[in-house]
């Protein structure tokens, strides 16, 4: 489930500092979820569009210093 993968994405981005930096280097959403997929976590751009915690996880990359996906650039 892309949801779960979402939440373990984020889990491990809170825990891993080089992570953190690799998420930052993402432009577009295709970035983030090859990323993603490259550490075992499916997500999909819906899982980052249409979200229910979608406000929480904007809230916890600006808590993190990580920059959010610019959805303008898709």
């Amino acid at each position: 489930m892309t949801r779960q993968g979402l939440l373990g994405f984020i889990r491990a981005a809170e825990r891993n500092r080089s992570l953190g930096k690799e998420i930052n280097k993402c432009i577009v959403i295709p970035d983030l979820i090859r990323l993603a997929s490259k550490y075992d976590f499916p997500i999909s751009k819906r899982d980052l569009e249409e979200d229910p915690i979608n406000e929480e996880i904007q809230k916890w990359f600006l808590n993190t210093k990580i920059n959010p996906i610019n959805r303008n650039k898709l």
